[in-house]
This record gives structure tokens, C-alpha cells and sequence, in this order.
């Protein structure tokens, strides 16, 4: 009876650590998509992280795959390319996004909210899945690893300026994601 009853109490006490870490990250990555966000949330989301030229280009495309998965328009043949047909490899990089995006307007959110959540999702997933590359993969303590989930999500818009409206550049959030998948 001994053996199983410690081996219950480390076990309960493992779950337990798990527990406090996710909770810890769950919040600092909360935190840190709050700062990077914080024109777009705290205006009530009726600003975009973007520029005017260039972030309307990409809301197009994002929007474009809504009218896809809608059977308003076909998928090879982007709208605003007009009167060229078979334009999607102009705008490819924008597939993932628009996906994403698809889900939030299916739910209700106009085209420009749904973009900017979804820049949010990539960056909770890039922040995630860095943590558990570095954890389970690389064996990095659960502060480095918090502190490299922070980085991911911080450093990537200085490196891509979605300010300057290269939003397609914040796929790079899903890189951590894609190493874990072949790690």
C-alpha cells in the first residue's frame, strides 16, 4: 500500500506544478497580447493594427476566403484583382489568416475585427507552442521557457511592423507551432 500511495502523492504533486505553470503562462501571455494590442482593444476594437494601404490589402484578402467558404466567389480568383482570373498565388500567404478570420465572421465579427482577433490567436498560439517547444523539446526550465513564449509573441511585430501594415509577416507567430508538429 505504501508504494501506491507515494507514488499517488507525486503524481498529484507533478499535476499540481503543471497546473501553476500553465496558469502563470495562460497569464503572461494574456498580459502580453494585451500590451501589443492595447490600441486595438482598448479603442473597442475600432482601430486596426495596420496601415492604411497595405493592412486594407490584407483585411481584402482575408476577406476573400469568407466569400470562398460562403460559395460567393472561387477560391483561384481573388476579387480585387479584377478583371485577371486565377490570382490566388498573388495572395496565397493570406490562407491561413483567412481561415482564422472565417471562423470570427462566422461567429459574428465584421471583417475587420475578425482579422485583428485573429493576429490575437496567432499570437497566443506562437507564445504556446514556444513554450512547449522549449520545455518538452529543448528541456529549458519553466521561467526560460515563459521568458522565450514572451519574446515570440513581443519581438515578432518589431521584426514584421504590423504597424507599417505587413500583417502577412505575422505568420511567423506560427513557426514554434509548426517545429513542435516535427519535433
Amino acid at each position: 500500500m505504501q508504494p501506491d500511495t507515494a507514488n499517488e502523492a507525486a503524481a498529484c504533486t507533478r499535476r499540481s506544478a503543471l497546473y501553476h505553470e500553465a496558469s502563470l503562462l495562460s497569464i503572461a501571455i494574456a498580459a502580453a497580447v494585451i500590451v501589443l494590442f492595447r490600441t486595438v482593444i482598448f479603442s473597442g476594437f475600432d482601430t486596426i493594427l495596420a496601415s492604411p494601404h497595405d493592412g486594407l490589402l490584407n483585411h481584402a484578402l482575408t476577406a476573400h476566403w469568407w466569400e470562398v467558404l460562403t460559395g460567393k466567389v472561387p477560391w483561384h480568383t481573388v476579387q480585387m484583382y479584377y478583371p485577371a482570373r486565377g490570382t490566388l498565388g498573388y495572395s496565397d500567404g493570406m490562407f491561413l489568416f483567412g481561415m482564422c478570420a472565417a471562423v470570427f465572421r462566422a461567429l459574428g465579427a465584421d471583417p475587420f475585427v475578425a482579422l485583428q482577433l485573429t493576429l490575437m490567436v496567432f499570437a497566443v498560439v506562437g507564445g504556446a507552442t514556444m513554450h512547449l517547444l522549449l520545455r518538452r523539446h529543448l528541456h529549458m526550465s519553466p521561467l526560460a521557457a515563459g521568458i522565450g513564449a514572451l519574446f515570440v509573441i513581443l519581438a515578432a511585430p518589431i521584426q514584421s511592423a504590423p504597424e507599417n501594415g505587413h500583417l502577412q509577416l505575422m505568420a511567423v507567430w506560427l513557426a514554434p507551432a509548426e517545429l513542435v508538429g516535427v519535433a
